[in-house]
This record gives structure tokens, sequence and C-alpha cells, in this order.
């Protein structure tokens, strides 16, 4: 997958079996791993997190109970929106090891439907 794919499209090639949210997860990754260098689009990548959610999606997936069409895209989020357990920085110098104990309201939906969090974007201090 070299080109972007939006979130519908990464939906329906879940939802048909062309791929799983693992390879999309992993492929999405890799881009950031060979791009985001000379970018610095990311303040965190939630490798770990992303991956570990994603086996557990692809799962849900195969036993018929997925959350959503969406259960297993990943998704970043600005990195001022709180996700409990995953570094928020606001892009400052202050905040630079918060880990929020909880979710936004708006992060939290995403998650109920199965949205996984690929990591936290750049912004202004």
């Amino acid at each position: 997958m070299n080109e972007p794919i939006s979130l519908t499209r990464y939906s329906k090639m879940l939802e048909n079996g062309e791929i799983s949210s693992r390879e999309i997860s992993e492929s999405l990754l890799s881009r950031i791993d060979s791009q985001d260098g000379g970018i610095n689009a990311f303040i965190t990548v939630n490798r770990e997190g992303l991956l570990e959610a994603a086996a557990e999606s692809d799962r849900r997936r195969a036993a018929g109970r997925a959350r959503s069409p969406f259960d297993g895209v990943p998704v970043a989020v600005k990195d001022n929106i709180m996700t409990r357990g995953v570094r928020t920085t606001c892009a400052s110098g202050i905040l630079k090891d918060f880990v929020p104990p909880f979710d936004a309201t708006s992060f939290r939906k995403l998650s109920e439907k199965g949205f996984l969090l690929l990591g936290k974007t750049n912004l202004d201090e």
C-alpha cells in the first residue's frame, strides 16, 4: 500500500477480508518510519498499542463481533486529545511526560466504534 487509502476503503477491505487490521497497521507504521523523519507529523506513535489493538480487532471480526464497519481502522488524533495510557503532550515541554488517566469523549466514541489509535499528531504549543 503505497498510496493513502480512505477510512471507508479500509473499512470495505476489512469487511471483504481483503486485508487484516494488523496488515493495515503495519503498513501505516512502515510509512511513518520511512517518511515522518522529515515531516515531524507525529509526536507519539502508538506502535505496540496499535498492534495489540489490531490483533484484538482481527479476532472480533473473525468471530463476527465487529464493533462497527470501522472496527480495526487506525486513526491519528491531535496531541491535545486525551488518550488513556498514551502520552499526551499538547506539543508542550511542560507536558512532555504526561500520560492521561482517561480518554477524551471524542476519542472514547471513536474507540467504542473500534477505531484504533495510530498515534498523536503534532500541533502548535
